[in-house]
C-alpha cells in the first residue's frame, strides 16, 4: 500500500453503497438497491466531497456500480440537480471521472446523457475497472493506475467482508 493513501478513515457506507478516498481519488462502490435514507446519505456525502474540496485541489472520482438499476428517476433527478448546482467547482477541481458498470444498457444510457449534456470534466463510462483507473491516471499526474486499482480492490474486499458479516 502506498503510505500517501493512508488508512480508510474517510470511508463511509450505507445500504447499497460504500465511499472512500484513496489519495486524491474519491471512490464509490454501489452494490445494491438504496433505501430512501441511504440515498439521502449518499447524496449528502457526494455534495460534502465537492463542497469541502479546495479550489486548487484536484480530486478525481471513480464509481463502480454493479447492479443495473440502482436509483429511481426521482433520485437521479436530485443527484443531477446537485451536480449541476456545483458544475463550476466540479470543472475546476475534478480532473477526471470514471463510471464502471457491467450493464451495457446503463453504459449506453449514460453515454447518450453525457453526449447531450456533457459533464464539465473529462469522463469515461466503461465496463472495465482497469480502463477506469487508467483513464484517471492519464488525467491525474503521478497516479499509478495499477497500484490505485489494487488498493481500491483491497478496500472494496474488506468492505464486502464486513458487509457480509452484517
Amino acid at each position: 500500500m502506498n503510505p500517501a493513501w493512508g488508512v480508510a478513515t474517510g470511508a463511509v457506507s450505507d445500504t447499497g453503497w460504500y465511499r472512500d478516498r484513496i489519495g486524491n481519488v474519491d471512490v464509490a462502490y454501489v452494490h445494491g438497491k438504496m433505501t430512501e435514507q441511504s440515498f439521502e446519505h449518499f447524496l449528502a456525502e457526494a455534495c460534502r466531497s465537492i463542497d469541502e474540496c479546495g479550489d486548487a485541489e484536484q480530486l478525481a472520482m471513480f464509481v463502480e456500480a454493479v447492479a443495473p438499476v440502482l436509483m429511481d428517476s426521482r433520485w437521479r433527478t436530485r443527484l443531477a440537480a446537485s451536480l449541476k448546482q456545483r458544475a463550476e467547482k466540479l470543472a475546476r477541481t475534478r480532473p477526471a471521472y470514471a463510471m464502471v458498470t457491467p450493464s451495457f444498457v446503463v453504459r449506453s444510457a449514460l453515454k447518450v446523457l453525457h453526449w447531450a449534456a456533457p459533464p464539465p470534466y473529462p469522463h469515461i463510462i466503461t465496463g472495465s475497472i482497469e480502463d477506469g483507473f487508467e483513464f484517471i491516471a492519464r488525467h491525474l499526474p503521478g497516479v499509478d493506475a495499477r497500484a490505485l486499482q489494487a488498493e481500491y480492490e483491497r478496500r472494496r474486499a474488506a468492505f464486502l467482508a464486513r458487509h457480509e458479516r452484517g
